[in-house]
């Protein structure tokens, strides 16, 4: 009985997307408590089919329904027509169900009820015992909501609230300034990664954690993180799986900073010489590129070498870090 088992796996990822959805939705609200809290998108009723739904008098809100789908001018007309197929699955009116779900599909092909039409069509052949018909609904469904493009749909949903914790909100407390919280904004993020979105968001996400680790101080995390990101994703890697140059400089731009504020003066170094030896990299013309080679200096103790030698190596990063970004800011 795969397809079974498939429908059920199928029917489960739903519940988990539309339980998430409710709680990224109570998030929200609490982050914008003055603006009015919107519940469900789900189109209003009349409060008498509305109360025939709840009473489960099926018969008296399929005959309202009808009424209301005679007005050409009718609003949600898809969601009407799908509420109609499901009071006749349950007045067990089953070759009538199914063609309401077709006539919907047919009718409103671009509607998001198109979909859930489809899955009524699939109860349907369950509750006739007609597993097979339902086994091969619920695997296109699950073929399309698996999907990447899916899958970055959905990952869509935590990565507007990761990047708002990122990016930060404004400050109460001081005025023009912006509150960040990372470790909420690590969090969405690693939610967003559970679900295997496409390469590209894939890369933007661990970048984005390692970033997070970092900024909560988390440094062995941090540079653990990074490092894994360029074994999965750098220049070294598989030709398909590589990352676009600029986020491949951000990482160990950003790796380097990481060993150098645990005091791993070889190791930073070592990591910024290469991404500027590279050729590759001089091509992307990165900011972070000028960044890294005055980050250099900071690997030999300046402003506060310890020894003369650093002092000397560590002057003539800086010259050489003004021969060539004249205009820098730094």
């Amino acid at each position: 009985m795969p397809r079974v088992a498939l429908a059920m796996g199928c029917l489960a990822l739903i519940s988990a997307w539309e339980v998430t959805h409710s709680a990224i939705g109570r998030a929200a609200d609490r982050e914008n408590a003055t603006a009015p809290p919107q519940v469900t998108s789900v189109p209003r009723l009349s409060p008498a089919l509305n109360a025939a739904l709840q009473d489960r008098k099926f018969a008296d809100a399929i005959r309202l329904i009808d009424e209301e789908l005679k007005n050409p001018k009718v609003a949600a007309a898809a969601y009407l027509t799908y509420l109609r197929g499901r009071a006749q699955t349950e007045l067990k009116l089953y070759d009538q169900a199914l063609a309401t779900f077709g006539n919907l599909e047919t009718n409103f092909p671009k509607s998001e009820w198109a979909s859930r039409a489809r899955f009524g069509h699939a109860e349907v052949f369950i509750r006739q015992r007609n597993y097979q018909q339902a086994g091969e609904i619920y695997e296109r469904e699950a073929e399309r909501l698996l999907s990447a493009g899916r899958r970055d749909e959905l990952a869509k949903i935590y990565l507007e609230f990761a990047d708002r914790f990122f990016d930060g909100f404004a400050s109460e407390s001081q005025p023009g300034q912006k509150e960040h919280d990372y470790r909420q904004a690590a969090e969405f993020y690693q939610q967003a990664a559970t679900l295997h979105p496409s390469l590209e968001k894939q890369q933007q996400i661990a970048l984005r954690i390692a970033r997070c680790r970092q900024e909560l101080n988390d440094l062995p995390t941090a540079v653990t993180a990074y490092r894994e990101f360029l074994s999965a994703y750098g220049s070294d890697a598989d030709a398909k799986q590589r990352a676009p140059v600029k986020l491949e400089i951000e990482a160990r731009y950003r790796l380097g900073l990481a060993l150098l504020a645990q005091s791993q003066f070889a190791e930073a170094r070592k990591v910024w010489q290469d991404l500027l030896d590279a050729p590759s990299f001089r091509l992307a013309e990165s900011d972070l590129l000028a960044d890294a080679q005055f980050q250099l200096s900071r690997t030999y103790g300046i402003p506060a070498p310890t020894t003369d030698g650093d002092l000397e190596l560590g002057v003539a990063a800086l010259e050489a870090f003004l021969k060539a970004n004249p205009k820098h800011k730094r």
